[in-house]
């Protein structure tokens, strides 16, 4: 499937760089609004609606499917150099897009041209986010005329939902009003969650060798020391830098150092 598309620049030129940007479960392209606006002042910028995200379509929540949505979205752009830019499930949406070449076209692996990845690593997670999957999708809203009450709603009624800011992000995804309702599919990411969390270990994956960067919050555990050595396995032209002071939100939580390191990457790409 096509997904939706939100540039950053007057007119995009598809004969040069472009980086796209993959947003995590439960989030949308907007979400990293801010900072693709930063970086479109160096680089061609996109975001996109991942499948059941957004105003994507829906369908299956799978990762290599949703690799395949990125994929074909470039290709009918017929953009000619990608940088992929992944958080969380964006992230491993991303990493599948770069090492499953038996199900890619071949000019695609010609086109991309490096990885970022965000705070996630090519392994398995047991997340306490597909209980709030859940509750989220069973959740019977009152009538919340603003995003403000509906966050308080979440706060009260979602046990996962304890950070005002995290409940605050996931209102992006609610129309408010006398009868609110998820503008995102929350029922199929739930049903689906277990897709999201774990990593087709089975599959037969071709390394990744163009430059990677993954990027991972000191507080948080998505890029634990016992993933490295498969991380490097599978992208071994790939280097690991840590955010101090930041979780799994990292380019959130410590926008600046996310940006510059970004920044100091995507120079290496263009020297």
């Amino acid at each position: 499937m096509l997904l939706p598309v939100t540039e950053f620049q007057d007119s995009l030129d598809p004969s040069q760089t472009v980086l796209i940007l993959l947003h995590g479960v439960f989030g949308r392209g907007k979400n990293f609004g801010q900072i693709a606006r930063v970086l479109s002042k160096d680089v061609q910028c996109m975001t996109l609606d991942l499948r059941n995200h957004g105003t994507a379509p829906p369908g299956p929540l799978e990762i290599s499917a949703m690799a395949k949505d990125v994929i074909d979205t470039c290709l009918s752009l017929k953009l000619e150099k990608v940088i992929l830019l992944g958080h969380s499930m964006g992230g491993k949406v991303a990493m599948s897009a770069a090492l499953e070449t038996e199900n890619h076209p071949a000019e695609w692996h010609h086109i991309l041209k490096a990885l970022i990845i965000a705070d996630i690593a090519p392994i398995s997670f047991t997340s306490s986010h597909r209980n709030m999957a859940s509750d989220l999708a069973r959740l019977e809203f009152p009538a919340l005329k603003t995003r403000r009450m509906a966050a308080d709603f979440l706060l009260e009624n979602v046990p996962e939902v304890t950070d005002p800011a995290i409940a605050a992000w996931l209102t992006q995804n609610l129309a408010p009003g006398e009868y609110p309702y998820w503008e995102t599919n929350i029922a199929q990411i739930a049903l689906d969650f277990d897709n999201v969390a774990n990593w087709p270990k089975e599959k037969n994956l071709s390394p990744y060798t163009k430059s990677s960067l993954f990027l991972r919050g000191e507080k948080s555990d998505y890029i634990p020391t016992k993933s490295e050595a498969e991380i490097f396995r599978l992208f071994p032209k790939s280097e690991i830098k840590t955010i101090e002071n930041a979780g799994h939100w990292l380019h959130a939580e410590q926008p600046q150092a996310f940006l510059h390191l970004v920044k100091n990457f995507l120079e290496t790409q263009f020297s």
